[in-house]
């Protein structure tokens, strides 16, 4: 995981009222999408895929010790579900303790890959997950590196509308897939 130390923290973090639940509609709608946004641009930065609630209250992101202030439970469980319904969360586990952060959601990492399919000429042609991710081809493309889950979220949505055909190899990064044109 890259370092959080050069994250360039929005203005909004250093606003006390931030870490309280507003009680307005109109204004905790609002809240809710900035602490959203926060999210996604931290999980982007950092690399990281899976935010755990139990441990999310005193993590850097929740707790701003320069202000002395710290989101709720009850705010942290309302910013999971607007991430949730925006496609950007996912809980995966039965106690709705972990969620995987997505800082695009999967359609969006669907139509970023599948452009980079058309774009490069690699449609009708068999890949495997790993040359895809970690390939010298994709090196600079934003999928380069992403973590094997997402990745393979993203394929099954290609799938889903026949973009393309995912087929199973003896190990999950030996999976392959063979996208179409459509």
């Amino acid at each position: 995981m890259v370092s959080a130390n050069d994250f360039e923290w929005p203005d909004m973090y250093n606003f006390p009222p931030f870490f309280t639940l507003q009680r307005t509609e109109k204004t905790q709608e609002r809240q809710l999408e900035q602490w959203s946004e926060l999210i996604k641009a931290y999980y982007k930065h950092t690399i990281a895929y899976e935010l755990t609630i139990t441990e999310a209250a005193g993590s850097e992101l929740f707790r701003n010790a320069e202000i002395n202030r710290r989101a709720s439970d009850e705010l942290i469980q309302k910013i999971i579900s607007t991430l949730e319904k925006s496609g950007n969360a996912e809980c995966i586990d039965q106690d709705r303790n972990r969620f995987r952060i997505y800082w695009r959601s999967i359609a969006a990492w669907a139509n970023t890959i599948y452009s980079w399919i058309e774009k490069t000429s690699r449609t009708d042609m068999v890949l495997t997950f790993y040359e895809l991710r970690e390939g010298d081809e994709s090196e600079g493309e934003e999928f380069h590196g992403m973590d094997l889950v997402t990745f393979q979220k993203a394929l099954e949505d290609l799938e889903k509308v026949g973009k393309c055909t995912i087929f199973q190899g003896d190990e999950t990064d030996g999976d392959g897939v063979k996208f179409y044109s459509v």
